[in-house]
């Protein structure tokens, strides 16, 4: 009888490091629309000179545009890495400090959007 309670424990295990990582994909690409943002509005309070047509403006899109693909890739990187990582390292204290600091970093990420 304790063996199906092991597996029913090892199944919420389960669905939360996968519920967690799932978090972690959506939190990154979120994080990253963010922080493209974040360094636009940078961009722009000190280097725009007026207008939505203004160079300053354009360069600042353009600089966005060029990020946004290594961005992406850094952020598929993170993604597929973490899910490997979590997937030797299941239920260890290394796997849930870094779910814990990857979903402070993201959090930071964010929140950074809303203080800038």
């Amino acid at each position: 009888m304790s063996l199906g309670m092991e597996k029913k424990q090892d199944f919420r295990l389960v669905a939360l490091a996968v519920g967690l990582w799932l978090l972690t994909v959506v939190l990154t690409f979120y994080a990253i629309v963010n922080l493209l943002e974040v360094l636009m509005r940078v961009y722009a309070a000190f280097w725009a000179d007026g207008g939505f047509y203004s160079p300053a403006t354009q360069a600042a899109i353009g600089l966005r545009q060029f990020l946004l693909l290594p961005l992406g890739f850094l952020g598929v990187a993170i993604t597929i890495g973490g899910a490997e990582y979590h997937r030797e390292h299941f239920n260890t204290r290394q796997s849930w400090r870094l779910f814990a600091r990857t979903l402070g970093v993201q959090l930071g990420l964010l929140l950074l959007g809303v203080f800038i």
